[in-house]
């Protein structure tokens, strides 16, 4: 009775895949692409394994697709328990208050004294190349990583 067609594939490159013996090798030299290691391997062109070259060990180095589906999966479906927003979420020319600032104290003093503190009213001017915000009379430029620190609100929800 013939194997698989999977069962079969998986000897043939396990049959062209033999140790290299490499025991002195680090860490990082002893694993190789299978693709550069099975070179006589018919299916070395598709190959996406990682061979340790002291014990011929072969596993593989992890798919794409697979990747891609957990984190498809680990996205919140919409509707469901969103998280805060942040001034990053926030589109150009919206009014809205700020509800916290998070980050060390210093961050939160320097935005403070910029009139970014907790109940301010802020208007979003600019996105791109840099997020330009207006607090009263203050106009100023911040960074998308401090944007994403600071968690708003609308301006009429309490």
């Amino acid at each position: 009775m013939r194997p698989s067609g999977a069962v079969a594939i998986a000897s043939l490159h396990a049959f062209a895949a033999a140790p290299s013996g490499n025991a002195g090798a680090t860490a990082t030299e002893s694993l190789s692409s299978g693709a550069a290691g099975c070179a006589s391997c018919p299916l070395a062109f598709s190959c996406d394994l990682l061979r340790c070259g002291s014990c011929g060990y072969e596993f593989p180095r992890g798919s794409k697709l697979m990747a891609w589906v957990k984190r498809l999966l680990r996205r919140p479906a919409p509707g469901l328990a969103p998280r805060p927003a942040t001034l990053d979420d926030v589109p150009r020319g919206a009014t809205c208050v700020v509800a916290a600032v998070s980050g060390d104290a210093r961050l939160r003093v320097r935005l403070a004294h910029l009139g970014l503190a907790e109940g301010a009213s802020v208007r979003v001017d600019q996105r791109r190349p840099t997020l330009v915000l207006r607090v009263g009379a203050t106009r100023f430029a911040v960074e998308p990583d401090i944007a994403r620190r600071v968690t708003v609100h609308a301006a009429g929800a309490a």
